[in-house]
């Protein structure tokens, strides 16, 4: 009796301790399945906010895309009410006006269309032996521009443009800003080959 009642104490022991460590394991297999929800709730999430992030990023580009063309058009636009004048000697303090004004009689524009008239930086390089005077650019009011015939006669000699003698004018409608040369179209090889070079496409004269 005694042997049968140790036998069934021990048996009863293991059970406890075989069931203690069931549970155990099942509480340990019951916090890994909450973690496991919230650890799959968090990945959905972050797949939620990648893929607003992804939208986000469409539409900026999308918005960069079009203010890049916006930013086009109205560079465009300002450099449609623009002339660039090559030739015309440049000398020390002198008047934009005056020779604004000159060439408002020479291609019969009305002053008060000008907007701004001003003189760009010369290209020429150091010690260069025949440098170009740099262009002058005047803008004009919106449409006063495509008054402009799209190639002038030749000027008979002897044609006054801030005392330089001119016997030639090409203008070219294919630049975006009105190009305008005076004097022997020969000498604007340089030129013609600077505004190339900046990948900027213009007629031959």
């Amino acid at each position: 009796m005694e042997l049968r009642q140790e036998i069934r104490e021990t048996i009863r022991i293991e059970m406890q301790q075989m069931q203690s460590t069931l549970q155990f394991y099942s509480d340990k297999f019951d916090d890994y399945e909450v973690k496991m929800k919230s650890y799959d709730i968090r990945v959905k999430m972050l797949e939620n906010q990648y893929n607003d992030l992804i939208n986000q990023n469409k539409n900026l580009k999308v918005q960069h895309g079009a203010l890049e063309q916006r930013i086009t058009v109205l560079e465009q636009a300002q450099l449609a009410n623009q002339l660039e004048i090559c030739g015309i000697a440049e000398e020390e303090n002198e008047n934009l006006t005056d020779i604004t004004s000159k060439i408002c009689d020479t291609f019969k524009l009305n002053p008060d269309n000008i907007i701004k008239a001003y003189r760009k930086k010369s290209f020429n390089k150091k010690n260069s032996k025949k440098p170009q005077p740099a262009a002058i650019v005047i803008g004009l009011r919106e449409g006063n521009r495509d008054q402009l015939p799209l190639r002038t006669p030749i000027r008979p000699a002897g044609t006054l443009v801030n005392r330089v003698i001119t016997k030639y004018i090409s203008v070219s409608h294919s630049h975006p800003t009105l190009l305008i040369c005076y004097g022997n179209p020969n000498l604007f090889s340089k030129r013609l080959a600077y505004i190339n070079m900046c990948g900027v496409k213009m007629a031959i004269f």
